[in-house]
């Protein structure tokens, strides 16, 4: 009797804690909509050709056994949309224990979707566009971009990018 007791009471507690305080048992929402690559290029503030050549901020838990840095320090190579006077950013790439932002896993070079950060964000120039519910990138491999597995010319990739 006094283990149904307890299992009542502790029952009890985690439905009032959930109830009264949604805020604290919210888990990474998924996107409802993605938006796609037109509409990502007309929302990104900053588009370059670049790669990661720093992790920066602590290591976050992401999943069971993977752990991801909370940004990266990115090397700009070249402006494909907006305008950077400096040769390397600072790139949010988690959010607590979300994947929103652009989280690079290697030192390639690839084509990063970027939104200027609107607030004071742990020091990060920028992040991802619409959320992380757009295109975030697309890997480079010998001046092609290989978008959706398609490979592209960078020359026609600069096309589509400038609208032409």
């Amino acid at each position: 009797m006094k283990f149904y007791r307890a299992l009542f009471w502790a029952a009890m507690l985690f439905f009032t804690v959930h109830l009264w305080f949604p805020a604290l048992s919210f888990s990474c929402q998924p996107c409802r909509a993605k938006l796609n690559f037109q509409e990502t290029v007309k929302r990104a503030d900053l588009i370059i050709i670049g790669k990661k050549v720093a992790d920066e901020g602590p290591m976050v838990r992401a999943g069971r056994s993977n752990s991801l840095p909370e940004g990266s320090k990115i090397k700009i190579f070249r402006v494909l949309k907006g305008k950077t006077v400096r040769d390397a950013i600072d790139v949010r790439c988690m959010y607590g224990m979300c994947g929103y932002g652009i989280c690079l896993q290697d030192d390639s070079l690839h084509v990063i979707f970027l939104s200027a950060v609107k607030s004071e964000l742990g020091g990060y120039d920028f992040t991802s566009v619409h959320s992380g519910c757009a295109v975030k990138l697309y890997r480079v491999v010998d001046n092609k971009v290989v978008m959706d597995g398609e490979t592209v010319p960078m020359a026609e990739f600069e096309n589509m990018v400038s609208g032409r």
